[in-house]
């Protein structure tokens, strides 16, 4: 019989049968997807957005506009979450920028002389992201004038910096204040001063 029935057997799909379930869910602002009460991470990009999960045995491919943006081993645990380490990466990359962003809008705010400080620490091939947040964290204890007027002399002097701009800083708050009148003593004879003729015949010796 089987003879007679090979000649009408197909050749097997070069895939195999996908035997996933399908569900739609949506991505919470912590860019996780829940299922079964565990959580999985997705792209923080996709945060918000509604995607399709493949449910399988072993593991949770999710997709969205039909693209597979994550894939996960699937957990039977309950009320665990499951961050990918360059979903999580992503996110962190993308609050920083948004986080210097607004030192960087605080800093110029500072009038010209930021614009003008910030091009002499590019032109010496400094980072200045970082001593841009270095100075700015220096406001707070100083105060907007004190930082305007530190940023005015380093950039005068080439000094360019963020220690530059500490330096400045503590050394003006560093500034004794001038030296009150010599009071006199009410005993004028204080100052009546008895000093013995220098002998110059020491030097006669030599």
């Amino acid at each position: 019989m089987f003879n007679e029935e090979k000649i009408a057997l197909q050749p097997l799909p070069l895939f195999p049968y996908d035997c996933g379930v399908i569900s739609s869910a949506r991505a919470n602002s912590q860019y996780r997807v829940v299922f079964e009460s565990n959580k999985y991470s997705v792209p923080p990009e996709f945060a918000g957005r509604h995607v399709e999960l493949g449910i399988y045995p072993d593991k949770i491919l999710i997709r969205c506009e039909s693209k597979l943006i994550a894939e996960h081993a699937r957990s039977y645990e309950h009320n665990r979450d499951y961050g990918l380490p360059d979903h999580d990466k992503a996110l962190i990359e993308q609050r920083r920028k948004a986080k210097h962003g607004i030192i960087m809008k605080q800093f110029m705010a500072l009038g010209t002389i930021a614009e003008t400080y910030y091009q002499g620490m590019q032109a010496r091939r400094l980072n200045p992201e970082t001593h841009v947040r270095k100075i700015m964290a220096l406001l707070s204890i100083y105060g907007s004038d004190d930082i305007i007027r530190a940023l005015e002399d380093g950039a005068e002097a080439g000094a360019f910096g963020s220690d530059y701009i500490a330096n400045i800083l503590e050394m003006r708050r560093r500034v004794m204040p001038q030296p009150g009148p010599l009071h006199l003593s009410r005993k004028s004879d204080y100052l009546d001063l008895d000093l013995e003729a220098p002998d110059m015949n020491a030097y006669d010796i030599y």
